[in-house]
């Protein structure tokens, strides 16, 4: 089984942090910390990176790069948010015909089923529309309830009786 492309773009940022084979840990007034934050996929992501103080900064730029244009792909793939995603048009489409994905869209389904089997169901990559229902999707809170109330009636208020 893959791990998730998107836990193999955070291990492969942090392993291109330059780090020494010391064995021991600098201590902090020799360490520098370097944080990448960004948005992506409707949420905010932060990776820090310790180096050593005096650790030249020339790598930092290519972790940079190399973070930002993975999560990039990734959200062109798989993000609900983006309704121009391989997964978004994915999950819009009717058709009964197989549907192309790339390998990396795959292998993360693939690898959401065969932990929804291991876990009984615990993990249910199929919860999508119950997200959006309590407001947590890409429409917000506003167009989830909405759209429940439209499909369930819960907003639907009965008039008392003798009442026009």
């Amino acid at each position: 089984m893959n791990a998730p492309l998107f836990l193999s773009a955070i291990a492969a940022a942090l392993s291109l942090s330059l780090v020494h084979g010391d064995a021991q840990a600098p201590v902090a007034s020799t360490r520098r910390t370097t944080e990448f934050r960004g948005l992506t996929m409707g949420a905010a992501f932060s990776v820090k990176v310790v180096t050593a103080r005096d650790e030249v900064d020339a790598g930092l730029g290519d972790v940079d790069r190399a973070l930002r244009a993975t999560l990039d792909r990734i959200n062109r793939l798989m993000s609900t948010w983006d309704p121009d995603s391989e997964l978004s048009r994915f999950n819009r489409s009717a058709s009964l015909e197989p549907f192309r994905v790339s390998l990396e869209t795959f292998e993360v389904l693939k690898w959401s089923l065969d932990l929804a089997a291991l876990t009984g169901g615990a993990l249910d990559v199929t919860v999508g529309p119950l997200v959006d229902a309590w407001g947590f999707g890409p429409g917000g809170p506003e167009t989830g309830c909405r759209r429940t109330r439209r499909s369930r009636g819960c907003g639907r208020r009965p008039a008392p009786a003798g009442s026009n």
